[in-house]
């Protein structure tokens, strides 16, 4: 895919996890995942890149990624350690979502069994 068609991709589907590219025709994958944080904020996001550039893997940590590997280097090991890493992160993630929204309600009840 570009970074157009998988922007597309990526909001039909919402997957958990992400692995992009980070150089992409028409968007690269750091932009994609400037636009897809915001939207999808559990969605974890592993990066593959040929370039072992210290400045790109600093801006791809920045947007939170959980992983920056370096495919010429990639092993099969490498790869699958990284995404249950984003599998532990999600996982996380949603577990802390919903112990704030299990908070929430339990304010809400009380205030409303306060207000009665």
């Amino acid at each position: 895919y570009d970074g157009t068609a998988a922007w597309d991709v990526v909001c039909e589907k919402e997957p958990d996890i992400l692995i992009t590219d980070i150089t992409m025709p028409g968007m690269d994958g750091i932009k994609l995942v400037e636009k897809l944080r915001p939207r999808f904020p559990a969605m974890r996001f592993i990066y593959l890149t040929c370039n072992d550039d210290f400045e790109m893997a600093r801006s791809a940590f920045r947007t939170g990624a959980c992983d920056y590997i370096v495919k010429e280097t990639m092993t099969r090991e490498e790869l699958y350690e990284s995404i249950e890493k984003a599998e532990k992160e999600f996982e996380i993630y949603r577990k802390r979502e919903m112990e704030l929204l299990e908070s929430d309600f339990d304010r809400e009840i009380k205030r409303l069994k306060d207000k009665n």
